[in-house]
C-alpha cells in the first residue's frame, strides 16, 4: 500500500494533519487503510470516505488531499504523471487481500457467485468507479434490495 497526490500539491506539515482521501474499508477499524490511519495518527475530522478507491483517488488527483492505495492499482496513473507517489512514515505498507470459503459440496451458492464476481473484469471496473466523498460520520453503504416473485 502506498500513499498518492496531485503531482501538483505541496503537503506541508506532518502527515496527520493532511486531508486523507479513503473508500470505505477507511472506517472499518480492522481494515490496512485503517490501520494506516492509526499509525499516522490521522484525526477522524482530516478523514473523507469516497464510495470506492478510484473515486479517492481521482479527488486526490484533482488536489483534494493525499488517499492510500494499492501499488499496482496506481501504477498507470503514477506513469501518467496524475498522481504522484508521497511517501510517509508508515508507507510503503504491506497488505493482502485474500477471500476465503467453504468447500463447494458445503457452500452456500451465493457466496460461490461472488467467489466468482471477484475475479471478473466487472469487479475491477466497479471498483474503479469515480465519484464524491462525505465525513465518515455521515457514510453510510448503499443498501440494494431485491424482490423475487
Amino acid at each position: 500500500m502506498v500513499t498518492v497526490a496531485s503531482p501538483h500539491d505541496t503537503l506541508k506539515g506532518s502527515p496527520a494533519g493532511w486531508p486523507w482521501l479513503v473508500d470505505p474499508s477507511g472506517i472499518d477499524p480492522t481494515s490496512d487503510v485503517s490501520r494506516l490511519m492509526t499509525q499516522l495518527g490521522v484525526a477522524e475530522k482530516r478523514i473523507r470516505v469516497f464510495p470506492n478507491a478510484t473515486a479517492a483517488w481521482a479527488a486526490a488527483a484533482s488536489g483534494a488531499g493525499v488517499a492510500p492505495g494499492v501499488a499496482h492499482l496506481l501504477a498507470a496513473q503514477v506513469r501518467r504523471g496524475e498522481l504522484r507517489i508521497v511517501e510517509t512514515a508508515a508507507t510503503p505498507m504491506e497488505a493482502t487481500w485474500y477471500a476465503t470459503a467453504l468447500r463447494r459440496e458445503r457452500r452456500p451458492s451465493i457466496a460461490g457467485s461472488l467467489r466468482h464476481s471477484l475475479s471478473t473484469p466487472e469487479a475491477m471496473k466497479l471498483m474503479r468507479s469515480p465519484g464524491s466523498g462525505v465525513p465518515p460520520s455521515k457514510f453510510r453503504p448503499p443498501v440494494y434490495v431485491t424482490i423475487w416473485s
